[in-house]
């Protein structure tokens, strides 16, 4: 069986022995299988397809495509022995609502959850460090986003159109964003920004492109407000302090 084509015609359960260790790039546009069963090196895996969980074991990757336009799957739970989220791996899963990341994700790369428009919860994993290009791209379900304090760099149009977003929140080590970033995030009326290294150019990424600044507050730390202020994408934002973490 050939589980990226023939596994979409299938309903019930789909067991592979002796499976390679990427095997999870072959279940693209899989419509209707419940749950695959994989078993690696003698242990025994499972993707859960509408309520999809990678199991404990040695490090692995999630590959291309892994898993884009699998119409049914609504949760993904990626544990701390995934390592690799591969570009595509979950695009345009429309019925996705909830995603947590284990701890050993460093990087999402381009375009991994784009356009999973029911997204609306997103937990980051401790340890990550960089969001790739168009990673988050039209998930119009979302409403509020937390970068966590270990990314520092949120490439190219990381959350353009994601047009329900209200609140950002970017933790403190994130010193580099891309052009459009938050392109098109019409709803946004707060951020709070606890970055103090934020490399804030003066000429314009077109970072915030289409968002109403004046209608939108951001807060900072009083040390900072002088370089955002210094930057185009920045400047037109009503400011005011953050108030001081307990």
């Amino acid at each position: 069986i050939r589980a990226d084509r023939d596994a979409s015609f299938f309903r019930q359960p789909i067991a592979f022995r002796g499976a390679e260790r990427h095997l999870f790039d072959r279940f693209r546009q899989c419509q209707r299988v419940p749950f695959v069963d994989v078993f690696l090196d003698h242990r025994r895996e499972r993707a859960v397809y509408a309520r999809m969980q990678l199991s404990r074991g040695r490090e692995r990757r999630i590959g291309n495509h892994a898993f884009s336009e699998c119409a049914a799957l609504e949760s993904v739970v990626i544990p701390n022995n995934v390592a690799t989220i591969a570009p595509y791996a979950f695009y345009s899963c429309t019925a996705l609502k909830a995603l947590s990341i284990g701890d050993n994700v460093r990087i999402i790369a381009d375009h991994a959850f784009g356009y999973c428009p029911s997204l609306t919860s997103i937990t980051f994993g401790q340890n990550m460090t960089s969001i790739a290009k168009c990673a988050f791209e039209g998930c119009t379900g979302l409403t509020k986003v937390t970068i966590p304090a270990s990314i520092t760099s949120i490439a190219e149009g990381t959350f353009q159109g994601c047009s329900a977003i209200d609140t950002l929140t970017i933790g403190e080590g994130v010193r580099t964003i891309g052009k459009n970033a938050f392109s098109g995030c019409i709803a946004l009326t707060a951020i709070i920004s606890y970055s103090g290294v934020l490399e804030a150019e003066p000429e314009c990424r077109d970072i915030f492109e289409g968002v109403n600044k004046s209608a939108c507050t951001l807060f900072l730390a009083n040390e900072n407000k002088k370089l955002y202020k210094s930057s185009c994408d920045w400047a037109d934002f009503k400011i005011k302090t953050l108030p001081k973490k307990k």
